[in-house]
């Protein structure tokens, strides 16, 4: 003899097991939450360490690599150079290991000239992402100094006839008077 399930049966039991899974996952999520990023920093470790073993120039900043896996460097005045240099000391924020401390202060300091740097508004990228970091994590002083050399090679560029920092010295504007990227002010 067969026993004949009520119809509503149907509907609960698909209910209860993901009820049941939804249960499993909840009392995993911070467990998971935090592999998930132990394995992420593992990761990218392991990829800047690689990249510290091929660049050995100082002079020459990663910037991208293609999807043959080949690097493409930039120079020091290119406003993406200090954030390789930033990152090294987020990793080392987050691992600890003095080889990435290491790192960071050599990267760090082989930007020091641009404090100096008046030829375009991207000063900030360059300096606050490797000095910035460098100065939040150590407090040495130096680094502070410099940052405030940065800052005040940047408001060289102030423009008071238009109460804007211009943008660059080689690149005309529309109007041909002033340069300035204007998304910089909506902050």
């Amino acid at each position: 003899m067969q026993v004949k399930r009520p119809r509503i049966w149907k509907a609960v039991f698909p209910l209860l097991i993901l009820s049941m899974l939804y249960a499993f996952a909840i009392r995993d999520k911070a467990k998971s939450g935090k592999e998930f990023i132990g394995k992420a920093v593992a990761t990218a470790e392991r990829q800047y360490a690689g990249m510290l073993l091929q660049s050995k120039d100082l002079a020459r900043y990663p910037r991208t690599v293609d999807a043959k896996g080949n690097t493409s460097y930039v120079n020091i005045s290119d406003w993406t150079g200090g954030f390789w240099p930033g990152d090294l000391w987020y990793l080392f924020e987050l691992t600890k290991k003095p080889y990435l401390e290491k790192e960071a202060i050599k990267w760090t300091e082989s930007l020091k000239a641009n404090q100096f740097n008046t030829e375009h508004h991207d000063l900030g990228f360059m300096m606050y992402c490797s000095y910035g970091n460098a100065y939040r994590i150590t407090k040495n002083q130096a680094y502070k100094s410099i940052l405030v050399q940065s800052a005040k090679s940047l408001i060289s560029r102030f423009n008071p006839k238009v109460g804007c920092i211009e943008s660059w010295n080689q690149r005309a504007s529309w109007d041909g008077k002033n340069n300035m990227v204007l998304s910089r002010y909506y902050l």
